[in-house]
C-alpha cells in the first residue's frame, strides 16, 4: 500500500473506533447532498415525461400549415389538403397516420342553480374520426369515441363540471359565430336604409350564422391535464368556422415522437411550396424551455448543497492537519516528499467523496423505490399533501432515473470533494518540519 494512502487512512481511522465521528458527519454531508440531487432530478423527469406523454395524446408529433398565396395565383396552384395529406401518407415509414384538424376556441353552456345557463371557454378540435386515431390516444372511461354524427368527446373534468354523461346533449358555440354577429351588424347599418329590405330576414339570417351547435357526449375521457380540447367532428367545425372545407392544419404522427427531427426533412420535402411544418416541440417551446431553465436552477441550488459538504470536507481535514503538525514534521524529517504530503490529504477528500457519493446514490434509489410510502407518512404525519391531484394532476409521484443524470451528479461530486482536500493539503506541506517539532 502507497505511503500515502496508508496515513490517509490512519488518519480517518482513529485506533479505538472504526470510524471516527469527524469522517462520519463528512462522509453523510456528501451523502446527503448527493441522495438529494438522485431524488429531486429523477422526479423532476419523471414529472417532464408524464407531462410530455399526456401532452402528445392531444398533440399531433408534426404539424403541416397551409400558407396564403399571393392573390394571381391560379386555383390548379393551389393542392388542397386532401392532396396533401395523401403525399403525407405515402411517405410510408415515416408516416404513420396524417389527419386533418380545425380547432375552434368556443364556449359551452353550463347550467346555474337558478335554472340560468352561464358560458365557459373551451377549446375544441374537430378531427376526422377515422383518421384521429382516438381509440389510441385517449384512455375512455366510459363510451366510444364516436364521431360520426353530431357527437363530441369531453374529459371528465368537464362532464362533471357540466353534470353530464354519455348520451347528454351539450351546447357548444364558436368565437367566430360572434365575429360573423358583429360583422352582420356592421354591414346592417352600412347599407342604406331603402336597400336593407325586411329586419326579420336579416335577423333569420343571423341565426344561420350564429346558431349553436348542439352535440351528443359519446365518450368521455380521463386526464391529468386540466386544459383539454373536446373533440367534436371535423364537418361540425367547418361549419362552425366558416372554413368553406380548409382546415387549419394536417396533424401528422411519426413512428417515434422523441425522435421526430428524424422524419421532418422528408415531410418538408414532400409539402408543396406554400405549406411548412412544425415539430410538436417547436409549438411547445416556451414550455419546455422554462423546465429546462427550472432544472438548471434547480442543478445550481442543490450543488451548494455538496459546497456545504465540501467546506465540512475542508474544516475537517484543516483539522487534523493542525492537530497532526508533530507527526508530519516527523514524517518530512524523514524524508516524505512534498508530494507524499499533499496526497495524504487530496486522498483523504476523495475517500471521504467516494464514500459519501455511492451512500448518497443508494440512499436516493432507496428512497425513490418506497416514496409513495414516504408520501402517505408525511400527508399522516403533517397534514400536507405533496403533489395533490386536484392541482397537479397527478397521483403518483413520478420517477425516472437516468444513467447520464447519475454519471455527473457523482462526477460533479468526486470533483467537489477532490478540490475540498486541496486545502487543507496545502496547509499541512507549508509547515517547515523543523519548526512544527519545536514547536511540540
Amino acid at each position: 500500500m502507497p505511503f500515502s494512502l496508508f496515513l490517509a487512512l490512519r488518519y480517518l481511522k482513529p485506533k479505538r473506533s472504526v470510524i471516527s465521528a469527524i469522517t462520519l458527519f463528512c462522509v453523510m454531508g456528501v451523502m446527503l447532498g448527493v441522495g438529494a440531487l438522485v431524488v429531486v432530478m429523477s422526479v423532476i423527469n419523471g414529472i417532464q415525461n408524464k407531462i410530455r406523454e399526456e401532452l402528445l395524446n392531444f398533440e399531433p408529433h408534426i404539424v403541416a400549415i397551409e400558407h396564403p398565396l399571393p392573390p394571381e395565383t391560379t386555383e390548379d396552384a393551389r393542392p388542397n389538403w386532401r392532396a396533401v395529406a395523401a403525399a403525407l401518407r405515402d411517405l410510408g415509414g415515416d408516416v404513420t397516420a396524417v389527419s386533418p384538424v380545425i380547432e375552434v376556441p368556443g364556449t359551452v353552456e353550463i347550467p346555474r342553480p337558478d335554472g340560468t345557463r352561464s358560458l365557459i371557454p373551451i377549446q375544441l378540435h374537430a378531427v376526422d374520426p377515422r383518421t384521429a386515431g382516438l381509440e389510441q390516444k385517449l384512455r375512455l372511461i366510459e363510451g366510444t369515441p364516436d364521431l360520426e354524427s353530431d357527437n363530441a368527446v369531453i374529459s371528465e373534468d368537464l362532464s362533471m363540471q357540466l353534470g353530464v354523461s354519455v348520451g347528454d346533449t351539450i351546447t357548444v358555440q364558436s368565437f367566430r359565430n360572434a365575429e360573423e354577429a358583429y360583422r352582420m351588424i356592421d354591414e346592417w347599418e352600412k347599407t342604406p336604409a331603402e336597400e336593407r329590405g325586411e329586419a326579420e330576414d336579416w335577423f333569420e339570417k343571423m341565426k344561420q350564422v350564429v346558431q349553436p351547435a348542439e352535440l351528443t357526449v359519446s365518450g368521455i375521457f380521463r386526464t391529468p391535464q386540466r386544459l383539454v380540447p373536446v373533440f367534436i367532428p371535423l364537418h361540425v367545425g367547418a361549419e362552425m368556422m366558416v372554413k368553406g372545407g380548409g382546415i387549419d392544419y394536417l396533424g401528422v404522427t411519426t413512428p417515434d415522437a422523441l425522435q421526430v427531427g428524424r422524419y421532418r426533412d422528408a415531410i418538408e420535402r414532400a409539402l408543396p411550396q406554400h405549406w411548412t411544418c412544425d415539430t410538436w416541440r417547436e409549438r411547445n417551446r416556451a414550455y419546455f424551455d422554462a423546465v429546462e431553465s427550472e432544472r438548471g436552477m434547480l442543478y445550481v441550488l442543490l450543488l451548494l448543497i455538496m459546497i456545504v459538504a465540501a467546506f465540512c470536507i475542508i474544516v475537517t481535514l484543516a483539522t487534523v492537519a493542525i492537530h497532526k503538525r508533530k507527526e508530519i514534521g516527523v514524517v518530512r524529517s524523514l524524508g516524505a516528499r512534498l508530494s507524499q504530503i499533499i496526497a495524504v490529504f487530496v486522498q483523504q477528500g476523495i475517500i471521504v467523496g467516494f464514500l459519501g457519493t455511492v451512500l448518497g446514490v443508494l440512499g436516493g434509489l432507496v428512497f425513490l423505490h418506497f416514496r409513495m410510502q414516504v408520501k402517505d407518512l408525511v400527508s399522516r404525519l403533517f397534514g400536507v399533501e405533496i403533489l395533490d391531484p386536484a392541482v397537479y394532476g397527478i397521483s403518483e409521484i413520478p420517477s425516472d432515473v437516468q444513467a447520464g443524470n447519475l454519471l455527473v451528479i457523482c462526477g460533479i461530486s468526486m470533483i467537489v470533494s477532490t478540490l475540498a482536500g486541496v486545502i487543507p493539503a496545502l496547509m499541512a506541506a507549508g509547515q517547515d518540519p523543523a519548526k512544527a517539532l519545536r514547536s511540540e
